[in-house]
């Protein structure tokens, strides 16, 4: 539930099953990732990201469910 600011490169850009938008981060690890979670406000932000590009995504962290989930993110 803390507010986390998370720095890396976007390794996809999608949205999930319930429709909702997330950019994933490159990690080390090839099992757990971390999966940053949008609300429809940030369409236009996620439209000029793209695969490969360095950012810093601040979010609430909302727990591991194979990944590391951030909510209510945006790019800082």
């Amino acid at each position: 539930g803390k507010a986390l600011l998370v720095s890396g490169t976007i390794e996809n850009i999608g949205k999930d099953l319930l429709d909702t938008m997330y950019v994933s981060l490159k990690t080390d690890n090839p099992i757990i990732g971390v999966q940053c979670m949008f609300s429809d406000e940030h369409k236009s932000q996620l439209a000029n990201a793209a695969k490969g590009q360095r950012v810093t995504i601040k979010g609430k962290c909302d727990g591991k469910l194979g990944n590391v989930l951030l909510r209510g993110c945006s790019f800082e």
